[in-house]
């Protein structure tokens, strides 16, 4: 099954695949590049992702709750019940059916069977997160029924863009805000964000001076395939960009937390402490929407071409 869009907008996307798209619905959810589901995810502002019924024989849809914090994986269930983030925990990686079972759900196997729940954020986390207090875990809200939801086919167009009066889109990667913003100078959009995944993962694992070519590498790698497609010099335009941008991170509430000096980034507070953590991520998120809202200008840029394909 596929979805086209119209010669008007083929400029945009090309064709998609829905069956990869039911694929990714299976995968982690903050691996979803949100920008290529605008027309079946509704955004509200920058924190709230929603689905509306729609198309595809997929056994469920996804709302994901935020208030600007942190979040959690929960499940709610046919009768209304649902599950904390720490039982959600003891799913990760389960099978599909036996996810299913346990909940007391009738439904059947996606296209990839096995439900990879975990690790959104990093094990730290999951593994502390019942010490959070309940405003400082939100939860995502897998609902599954024994009804189809769809994706409408021929509804992939330009506006899919669109968020807040202009072309800012929000994406996480494993619970880290990447933001894609579009350049109409260049007609290209900037892929931002890909350094706070790899500062947060050095961090949890205690490292305190992480030099900048090891985030570079590691944002590199970690762009979805992008990293077989780029060469040399837009390796080096990555790295100057992340300069500028942790050295603009010095400037804001971020540098509560790491500081920008000499191609290094000094992780000033233990964020292994899950307190730390959920603060160190507060700003990050409130970061966030001030690049989505325009008060900042910084990122890399990457081809709309590179940022589909991703």
């Amino acid at each position: 099954m596929t979805s086209t869009v119209s010669s008007e907008n083929s400029n945009f996307l090309k064709e998609i695949d829905m069956i990869n798209i039911i694929v990714a619905l299976t995968m982690p959810l903050s691996n979803i590049p949100r920008f290529l589901f605008e027309n079946k995810f509704k955004i509200i502002g920058v924190e709230r992702l929603y689905t509306d019924k729609a198309n595809i024989n997929v056994k469920f849809d996804v709302i994901i709750h935020c208030r600007n914090k942190n979040y959690m994986i929960g499940f709610e269930c046919e009768d209304g019940k649902i599950i904390s983030g720490n039982e959600a925990c003891r799913y990760s990686k389960c099978n599909y059916e036996e996810l299913l079972k346990s909940l007391g759900i009738k439904g059947q196997s996606l296209v990839n069977p096995t439900f990879n729940l975990g690790y959104m954020y990093n094990k730290a986390y999951l593994e502390n997160v019942e010490n959070c207090t309940s405003d400082e875990v939100n939860f995502i809200i897998v609902r599954i029924d024994e009804n189809t939801i769809s994706l409408e086919k021929n509804s992939i167009n330009k506006e899919i863009y669109e968020h807040s009066n202009n072309k800012n889109i929000s994406c996480f990667k494993n619970g880290i805000p990447r933001i894609i913003r579009y350049t109409e100078k260049t007609n290209k959009y900037e892929f931002i964000g890909g350094v706070f995944q790899e500062i947060v993962s050095k961090g949890v694992q205690g490292q305190k001076n992480i030099p900048l070519q090891t985030i570079v590498d590691g944002c590199i790698n970690t762009y979805d395939g992008i990293s077989s497609i780029i060469g040399d010099e837009t390796k080096k335009v990555i790295k100057g960009n992340i300069r500028e941008l942790l050295s603009e991170w010095n400037a804001s509430e971020l540098s509560k937390f790491i500081q920008f000096k000499n191609s290094e980034v000094i992780i000033k507070k233990d964020i292994k402490n899950i307190k730390t953590l959920v603060e160190f991520r507060q700003a990050i998120y409130k970061y966030s929407d001030e690049v989505i809202s325009g008060k900042l200008d910084c990122g890399i840029q990457l081809t709309l071409e590179e940022i589909i394909y991703a």
